[in-house]
């Protein structure tokens, strides 16, 4: 049956289905405000929606220019047909059909006043409007005057060129007959080609031709642009055949993974980098020092198009997080914002991230708005991927209080299930992909083990109540490497899950083979290491990974030499020297080296020593820092010296320090929150699970592990025995301690702090305080254990 758009509008319009501004038919036209509801002046169209096969009893909305903007419903045909009339509207106009499934979108060309027919809605016009505005449901619900006057015909043109572009790059000839896809008329009797119509053999085709996608991910780049150690990141444990322990490869730095992302970019002309939160904060000296300009500029450079904020994005606060997608000098302070000097390195300037940040569930609650865009939407010829970006709930339990202030941070999977939906149904997208920062652990040994051995951590809580349309999740925030299959239970279908690790040591890359209207045909993954090809230790890869080796990105190369010049006079000044490795507590097993929060190290006690000798004015007696507080090790290297960038990059935050007054049994309550919810589950190591506070000299503590943890707040029972200086901790007696401003307001869940009496501002840095440490106890040797493990 050949599909005619009907002609016949008026019968249409007596008949008061829901047809756009009819007069006389139950009451004056709602929305004509243009003119009088009695005239026949406006915009009559007519038209065909079909896949292939006609769209049955699908709402058409429409959109006209004119002295205002109008909308109305009416519905297609059993044969795809419709057809309204607008009263005093003005073309161009854009109509979108819903078929309960997915909208579509089309265009009716030409200015002013007129009856335009055949006007085609089918999933090319939509791949047409989709070279106009990505967000093609927010371009039809934004449509107003201004942006009829941008829809020119050379606009126009153009994009369907794209889309014909597109047809045959998918290998996909397009009938001479059609030349316009926005009018040809459309016949849609069958769903199988050869229906006797050009245009529905053409749409049939395009249906069943799959197209693949290359989406590169990394997740916790923490501005690294320079290479990092090998136990900080710099290395990982690459499979070998021969070799079941597997062997050792450096990895990272910007200009290396520069080169990385460009190689797998030439394999796919349809590719996007992504991120997965903490691209900058917590970084090294050669970022701070340009308050993240560097690691911006560099990000950008490489190509990253979009990345969700995580909770180091927040560390300088909403306005700083602004000035990072807007651009901008960093504020005139003292000794920093100097324009040329540590901000506004390039000709003065700063044009901020070319990037776009996403933060679907951080919301300013005095506007109920998001920070940033919730969702983001990519055309690849054919089809179109949406993602979705967002940070864990647990942000304000990391960040200093005073950073998050007027923003709500809601639970993860609702927020995810909300805009998937969205992107499914409203904008058709053939794939979600969810770019969360927060994550998990395998207990894998060795890079891309793909059968993800004891996965575990809250990104697989969130993904068991997430609903089939979501497709791939990029993680992050834990600082692992992964990919794996998992097995949802809400939605009751596999997702592709992944993480690189951390500091641009890998890259994941993802291919995903899409079908027009069909979703997710098929898909793989694999972690790409960051390989540096001019570096000795990676002489003798396995085979399989040594022709992934890289050599650097010359302008990469170039411009990380020129920040790092930049403050290389501070960086190399030397502050002190120490008699070995001062470390963190490492994970054992990991495929990279990262530290392990549920236990004691080195370098955290070190730090805990220098605050308490900054605390000795304010009658401190004991100190303490949050693992994650210790960003890198201290390495002897040649000659014990250490630098003020070495100091700089183990405590990066700038946080101040601040005593407060706990009763002993308080002091208890600080450190069962170690082990109790939520901290039970934020991290996993070699004491189970819990994150354990690093503590001064003078000050130790005997705990149970045969006891079980995670126990609610204010429940734990896991400490056996406190002592001070040899004399047991009186539970009645208040002691005073130290601590950043960070742990003091309850951050990393160590809620017991905030019932602390007496707060109290020393006005020291903690950079501040470990440089005056190392000042006056060079060499500094590297303390004992403190805390004794029961069991």
């Amino acid at each position: 049956m050949k599909l005619r758009p009907s002609n016949n509008w008026l019968t249409g319009a007596l008949l008061c289905g829901g047809l756009l501004l009819l007069t006389n038919c139950g009451g004056s036209s709602s929305s004509n405000t243009g003119g009088s509801s009695n005239s026949n002046t406006g915009v009559n169209l007519s038209g065909t929606a079909a896949t292939g096969a006609p769209i049955v009893a699908g709402r058409v909305d429409i959109k006209c220019a004119g002295a205002s903007i109008y909308s109305g419903t009416t519905a297609t045909s059993n044969s795809g047909d419709w057809s309204a009339f607008i009263a005093d509207a003005s073309l161009p106009c854009i109509v979108e059909v819903f078929d309960g499934k997915r909208k579509l979108h089309s265009i009716a060309q030409g200015n002013g006043q007129g009856v335009i027919s055949n006007v085609a809605v089918t999933p090319l016009t939509e791949q047409l409007v989709g070279q106009l505005s990505a967000d093609t449901s927010a371009f039809f619900t934004e449509f107003d005057t201004t942006a009829a006057s941008n829809l020119t015909s050379t606009r126009i043109k153009a994009a369907q060129n794209a889309v014909f572009a597109a047809l045959s790059a998918n290998g996909i000839t397009v009938p001479s007959s059609v030349i316009n896809l926005l009018n040809a008329p459309v016949v849609a009797p069958t769903n199988t080609p050869q229906s006797g119509n050009d245009y529905d053999d053409l749409l049939e085709l395009v249906k069943i031709t799959p197209v693949t996608v290359k989406v590169i991910a990394m997740n916790d780049f923490h501005g690294n642009i320079e290479p990092t150690s090998t136990n900080n990141g710099g290395q990982v444990i690459l499979p070998d055949s021969a070799n079941p322990a597997g062997v050792k490869a450096t990895v990272g730095g910007a200009a290396y993974l520069s080169s990385a992302i460009k190689n797998l970019k030439a394999k796919n002309a349809n590719n996007i980098v992504v991120g997965a939160g903490d691209m900058i904060g917590a970084a090294p000296f050669s970022s701070q020092i340009t308050h993240n300009e560097a690691a911006v500029d560099i990000l950008n450079q490489i190509g990253l198009e979009i990345t969700t904020v995580g909770n180091h994005e927040f560390d300088r606060g909403l306005t700083e997080l602004q000035r990072m997608q807007n651009g901008g000098c960093y504020p005139a302070d003292g000794n920093f914002g100097i324009v040329g000097s540590d901000t506004c390195l390039n000709n003065g300037t700063f044009s901020g991230a070319q990037y776009k940040y996403l933060a679907a569930n951080a919301t300013n609650t005095s506007t109920n708005k998001t920070l940033f865009p919730a969702t983001y939407i990519k055309q690849f010829g054919l089809v179109s991927v949406g993602f979705i970006g967002l940070t864990l709930k647990g942000t304000p339990d990391l960040v200093d209080a005073t950073r998050t202030s007027g923003v709500r941070f809601d639970e993860e999977s609702a927020v995810i299930n909300q805009y998937a939906a969205t992107l499914k149904r409203n904008n058709g997208v053939s794939a979600v992909v969810v770019l969360i920062h927060q994550g998990g652990a395998t207990t894998a040994s060795t890079f891309n083990d793909k059968s993800c051995p004891g996965l575990n951590g809250e990104i697989v809580t969130i993904m068991d109540k997430l609903s089939a349309d979501v497709d791939v999740i990029v993680s992050g925030h834990t600082h692992q490497e992964y990919v794996c299959e998992y097995q949802g239970k809400a939605a009751n279908k596999k997702f592709l899950l992944s993480q690189t690790g951390f500091y641009g040591s890998a890259v994941t890359e993802i291919d995903l083979t899409l079908l027009n209207g069909g979703g997710v045909k098929s898909y793989s993954a694999n972690n790409i290491p960051v390989l540096r090809k001019d570096d000795p230790a990676n002489a003798n890869l396995p085979a399989v990974y040594a022709p992934l080796a890289v050599d650097k990105d010359p302008t990469i190369d170039t411009a990380v030499n020129r920040y790092v010049n930049l403050s290389i006079a501070l960086k190399t000044k030397i502050v002190g020297s120490i008699t070995a490795d001062i470390k963190r507590a490492l994970l054992p097993t990991a495929s990279t080296p990262t530290r392990d929060e549920t236990a004691e190290g080195a370098a955290g006690d070190m730090i805990a020593d220098a605050y308490l000798e900054s605390g000795k004015s304010a009658s401190a007696e004991i100190a303490m820092i949050n693992p994650g507080g210790v960003r890198s090790d201290l390495i002897f290297g040649t000659t014990g010296q250490v630098t003020y960038g070495d100091l700089a990059t183990v405590v990066p935050f700038a946080n101040t320090l601040v005593t407060l007054d706990l009763t002993g049994a308080q002091l208890r309550r600080v450190l069962e929150n170690q082990w109790e919810a939520p901290n039970w589950a934020a991290k996993t190591g070699v004491n189970g699970n819990g994150r354990m506070l690093q503590i001064s000299k003078g000050f130790t503590y005997t705990w149970n592990f045969s006891i079980p943890g995670n126990a609610p707040v204010g429940t734990g029972n896991r400490v056996v025995s406190m002592s001070l200086n040899g004399t047991p901790i009186d539970l009645s007696k208040t002691y005073r301690v130290i601590v950043p401003s960070f742990l003091a307001s309850g951050g990393d869940n160590f809620t017991a702090f905030t019932s602390g009496s007496n707060l109290s501002n020393i006005g020291v840095l903690d950079l501040d305080a470990l440089i005056s440490y190392f000042n006056a106890h060079s060499p500094i040797v590297p303390p004992a254990p403190r805390i004794i493990r029961l069991n």
